[in-house]
């Protein structure tokens, strides 16, 4: 199965519960998006309103290949225009708020996905796995489109962070491509292989990474102080990533350890565990009353069991509790919290099976269900087609 074949095929609308007034000194606007990065558009509704980046702010990031519906909240005065429009997107004013919008202002998204290159004997595995999956849920686990900073060759630029080795951090910033760079970046890590700091500071692209490797080259050596010149959100997800990474291993852990039987769920990582049948009630029950923390080194444990899995995830990293702590930067931190272990997609709906016109002689199937903040569509699209000896696809 194959999905992303066209920006129209994934379709995602963020859905608030705060109620939007008539009064403040913010604007809030619904932005609709198509292949185009949350922040990418961000900057030209900015624009669009004489307004710098800084001034508008979304409370999440949604996929670029996607058609998406998000909002922004803008801090300006006077009568905001009711309609703007670029290339790629569309801003339709909503009202004021007294402030920002943030996460918590968030309900959810409603997803409505198609799924194409469907072979016509593969459609009852499909059916079982989505109603296994709806019925009874999985593991929470964020999917690699959080994992952008993971640099092939060095691994997670977060871990290097937390054991101290920041000459790794920088490699993997300026230097070895990592799976998420955009393209001009990644342009220019081809363009400068082999080079010196200096060589490569007269090769990047005008960004961050220039200002970087513009103290590099004065100070080949000055590690701690150039990697804390990287760009906050940057440094942000590469550690964040890196905690996010140790918080699917010890789902994972607690996910195999609780269910009967499981399936594997291929990541880039390593393998993670999938029900393959459905529930006892109590087992159900126990899975969606769990919240797992996000490791960091003041968290303290009371649950044996939990205890356990985090204790055997950080001897499989090599990494200690107490020495999780991002002790050379200074603007950026872990995050504590906790995150909910199981997810049950709601309003899940089969809407249709039908000839696929991208694809000779196979289906196209269209889903629609809704996820919490801060789930992943894609991991029900993966889970899915975990066993059905149809992989999923994306571009």
């Amino acid at each position: 199965m194959r999905i992303k074949g066209v920006p129209e095929d994934f379709r995602v609308e963020e859905l608030l519960h705060t109620e939007i007034g008539a009064r403040g000194p913010l604007a809030v606007y619904a932005l609709r998006k198509t292949n185009l990065t949350t922040q990418e558009a961000r900057r030209q509704l900015a624009r669009a309103l004489g307004r710098s980046p800084g001034h508008v702010r979304c409370p999440a990031q949604k996929d670029k290949r996607a058609v998406t519906l998000q909002h922004c909240s803008v801090r300006m005065g006077g009568m905001p225009p009711d309609r703007l429009a670029g290339r790629g997107w569309t801003a339709a004013f909503l009202g004021r708020l007294s402030r920002h919008l943030t996460p918590s202002d968030l309900a959810g998204n409603a997803f409505t996905v198609v799924g194409r290159a469907v072979a016509p004997k593969e459609t009852d595995a499909l059916r079982a796995r989505w109603h296994l999956l709806t019925q009874e849920g999985l593991p929470n686990y964020y999917d690699t489109q959080r994992f952008g900073s993971y640099c092939p060759s060095l691994g997670f630029p977060g871990k290097h962070i937390l054991t101290g080795d920041l000459e790794a951090v920088l490699r993997a910033y300026l230097v070895e491509p990592m799976i998420g760079d955009p393209p001009p970046i990644r342009a220019y890590k081809r363009k400068a292989e082999g080079a010196d700091w200096s060589q490569r500071k007269s090769l990047a692209p005008r960004s961050n990474h220039r200002s970087v490797l513009t103290y590099l080259a004065d100070h080949p050596t000055g590690f701690k102080k150039a990697v804390n010149l990287i760009a906050p959100d940057a440094l942000a997800l590469m550690l964040h990533a890196y905690q996010s990474h140790l918080w699917n291993r010890v789902a994972g852990t607690v996910v195999a350890k609780a269910l009967p039987a499981v399936l594997p769920l291929d990541t880039p990582f390593g393998p993670l565990p999938l029900p393959a049948q459905p529930l006892a009630q109590a087992t159900r029950a126990w899975l969606e009353g769990t919240r797992l923390p996000q490791l960091h080194h003041r968290l303290s444990l009371d649950d044996p069991q939990l205890g356990a899995a985090i204790a055997q995830t950080l001897a499989d990293e090599g990494l200690e509790l107490g020495k999780l702590k991002a002790r050379a930067l200074e603007r950026v931190f872990l995050e504590k919290g906790s995150r909910q272990l199981w997810l049950r997609p709601t309003h899940a709906d089969w809407i249709n099976t039908e000839a696929d016109e991208l694809s000779a002689g196979c289906l196209k199937i269209t889903l629609a269900f809704r996820l919490p903040p801060g789930s992943y569509a894609s991991l029900i699209l993966k889970a899915m087609t975990a066993t059905d000896g149809c992989p999923l696809n994306t571009p």
